[in-house]
């Protein structure tokens, strides 16, 4: 196992969004500086505002059997950046209930949508335990809490 763990927030402020920069997608960072060395553990976590679905058979190696949802402009975006990066979205890995799988709640309609996500390197999937919502009682909030369980083991000090 590789002995560091970087999990990098590369956002400009509140509220992240995704935008276009040049050839790169994510917070507007450019190309070959995303994700640092290669041997780090990489999380990426925030509101993208994008629903990416459920269509795992197109983008395979991306998205995992439990989707929720139909996709959008910005879910199809960030399904781009993941397969050119080797990301996969540890969201949708977790065969779970979709009331632990919805994190936002639509104004206007009350339905709930997966838009906040927790992205890793494709070779680290194995680290995450468990992607899933907490539904939390003592505050309201249009946006539910994401947890994700992640294994890190460390090499001793010498």
């Amino acid at each position: 196992m590789d002995s560091q763990f970087s999990a990098e927030s590369y956002a400009t402020g509140p509220p992240q969004r995704l935008c276009i920069h040049g050839s790169a997608l994510l917070f507007g960072v450019p190309q070959g500086s995303v994700l640092g060395p290669h041997k780090d553990k990489v999380l990426v976590l925030g509101d993208f505002n994008a629903r990416v679905g459920e269509d795992y058979k197109l983008w395979h190696k991306v998205l995992c059997r439990h989707g929720l949802g139909k996709e959008n402009s910005n879910g199809t975006m960030l399904l781009d950046l993941c397969a050119k990066h080797s990301l996969v979205v540890t969201n949708t890995v977790f065969q779970q209930a979709n009331k632990y799988k919805a994190s936002w709640m639509h104004p206007r309609s009350k339905h709930w949508h997966l838009i906040d996500y927790v992205l890793t390197r494709q070779r680290n999937i194995r680290d995450i335990r468990l992607t899933r919502i907490m539904r939390l009682t003592s505050i309201w909030s249009d946006h539910r809490m994401v947890l994700s369980t992640v294994f890190l083991a460390t090499k001793p000090a010498r």
